[in-house]
């Protein structure tokens, strides 16, 4: 990424700890963020400043590391980045059903919950989300991005969906597509690392 090593390492650290990751996971953690910088609209400055506002919230909501730079990878190639996608990413609101959207979901076959009560993975939710989706007129889609973002984050919502929709998938970007690569990511950084070392600067 070009940045100082201090840097670099403060951001590793920071949301090792936020994800609840151990030491153990920093270089499937630093793969996926090489991943993600290389084949999204990103880089690690703006993904740590995401990570800063999303991370604790989406552990707490269940969401693993991959799903969760998933999202922020499909936001970012939509112009929503950073801190800015952060914050929007985490819909607490789908965790304590606020405005009844829990509920609202529910009434089109999206389940919040599992029959134990366990919150469903993320990706679980905008899969079901994204399969009701392309049948709502604009304003539904529109109302039920309110329901379950706020009147606020609503558009950003609208934004994640469209890293589910079937366009983005045939230009291999959409969210399952980020989760499913992230999740097999090993040796994205070394790789990178081979790259960028590749020439005479690197020899020297």
């Amino acid at each position: 990424a070009n940045m100082d090593l201090a840097q670099a390492s403060d951001i590793v650290t920071d949301y090792l700890t936020a994800f609840g990751l151990k030491a153990s996971d920093t270089t499937h953690f630093v793969d996926v963020m090489a991943y993600a910088m290389a084949h999204s609209n990103t880089d690690v400055i703006q993904l740590g400043e995401a990570y800063k506002a999303c991370a604790s919230t989406a552990t707490s909501l269940g969401y693993s590391v991959e799903e969760t730079t998933a999202v922020l990878a499909t936001m970012a190639n939509a112009g929503v980045k950073g801190g800015e996608a952060g914050t929007e990413l985490g819909i607490p609101r789908l965790a304590t059903n606020t405005k009844k959207c829990g509920d609202e979901l529910a009434n089109y076959g999206v389940n919040i919950y599992d029959a134990q009560g366990n919150m469903q993975s993320l990706s679980s939710i905008l899969t079901g989300i994204a399969g009701v989706w392309g049948d709502l007129t604009d304003q539904e889609q529109a109302n039920l991005a309110k329901t379950i973002a706020g009147t606020n984050q609503y558009s950003k919502l609208q934004t994640i969906m469209a890293g589910c929709s079937e366009a983005a998938a045939e230009g291999g970007q959409s969210f399952s597509d980020y989760t499913a690569a992230l999740n097999n990511c090993a040796g994205s950084a070394d790789k990178m690392a081979g790259t960028m070392l590749d020439n005479m600067n690197g020899r020297l």
